[in-house]
């Protein structure tokens, strides 16, 4: 097995960092993704054990938004359908359970217990040692240029060579763009921010999201020592992966500063810090996950669309099975690439 990585992961440079990200069952986006989910959770659960790493924090999640609202619907057909245990509360009850909450009177709230925050860097860390220790080559600061297919094998073009391998996988995050032009993905700037909180709150801050009424979601993560973590969910300058304005403007800051004085006063304290990451997104929000339609012997793997690193532990494994054995167990239907046509 050969690796290659523009960069040296862990890195800052595309949508894997920020020392803190969401893991989540209620999966308003499609209930197909719960089960992928639960999956992913237990191989977070096995890497931890043997990696001796901390990659999980079970903090609880709270969905607050319109009850008619993509937010609420969403979460609760996969809540339902899926079993998930999980609490309804109206604004009074959200206001009493957690009082740094300022929720607006048109909102209700949805408070899920086994979410949490997984640490990408150490994820990472565990990933790769893991792949060391099982004989992968891993070349870091080598970009693949292109590749083609030569009857039983793929040859790749890279910074420093060529190389011959019985198959591959194009998992190149922001960069696909441009090693798939003819993919319908578009890449995505954001802004994650963290803040000083200005007290301690009576109970424990879970993650939390927010979709307001003109259907703008943000979210946040609570604070393990180096702030708290807010971010808007989308509404990024589209860019690319080489040209992203990685600068953070204070007009940006001023913006997510609005939100946290309106919803969250608490944690409206000092600026920390501010960084850009990339969501490599589909027209339709859902992964691309598919044979390349040159060659069976290359896959597309796209899990993007800004909710796709969370899977990363199930979806490796079950990516590496279809490359060596051409099978898997998993339905694939809803993300192939020929959904948007040609």
């Amino acid at each position: 097995m050969i690796g290659f990585d523009l960069h040296r992961p862990p890195h800052n440079q595309g949508s894997s960092h920020g020392r803190s990200r969401v893991i989540r069952e209620a999966y308003w986006e499609h209930p197909v993704y719960v089960p992928l989910v639960r999956e992913s959770m237990e191989r977070w659960r096995q890497l931890e054990e043997r990696s001796s790493r901390k990659l999980f924090t079970r903090t609880g999640a709270l969905l607050l938004g319109p009850a008619d609202g993509p937010l609420i619907k969403g979460s609760l057909r996969s809540m339902r359908r899926h079993r998930i245990e999980f609490e309804e509360l109206d604004v009074h009850e959200v206001r009493n359970r957690f009082p740094q909450f300022d929720p607006g009177p048109d909102m209700v709230g949805l408070l899920e217990k086994q979410a949490g925050v997984l640490h990408p860097e150490d994820c990472i860390e565990a990933h790769l040692e893991e792949a060391r220790s099982n004989g992968a080559d891993l070349h870091f600061e080598e970009p693949v240029s292109s590749w083609s297919a030569e009857g039983d094998s793929v040859r790749l073009e890279t910074a420093q060579g060529e190389y011959a391998v019985d198959g591959l996988l194009l998992c190149a995050g922001a960069w696909m763009p441009d090693l798939e032009p003819a993919l319908p993905l578009e890449v995505e700037r954001q802004v994650m921010h963290w803040f000083e909180p200005t007290a301690e709150p009576e109970t424990p801050t879970p993650i939390f999201f927010f979709e307001e009424s003109q259907g703008r979601h943000w979210y946040g993560l609570p604070d393990s020592g180096d702030g708290l973590k807010v971010a808007n969910h989308h509404r990024g300058q589209t860019t690319t992966a080489e040209t992203v304005d990685r600068e953070v403007a204070q007009s940006e800051i001023e913006e997510i500063r609005e939100s946290l004085e309106a919803r969250l006063p608490y944690a409206n304290g000092r600026h920390l810090r501010s960084c850009v990451c990339l969501y490599t997104n589909t027209p339709d929000g859902h992964f691309i996950i598919d044979r390349h339609p040159e060659s069976p012997r290359a896959l597309i793997a796209s899990a993007c669309s800004g909710h796709g690193f969370k899977f990363s532990s199930f979806l490796g494994g079950i990516l590496a099975h279809l490359l060596i054995s051409g099978r898997t167990p998993l339905d694939l239907g809803l993300f192939r690439a020929g959904r948007f046509g040609n």
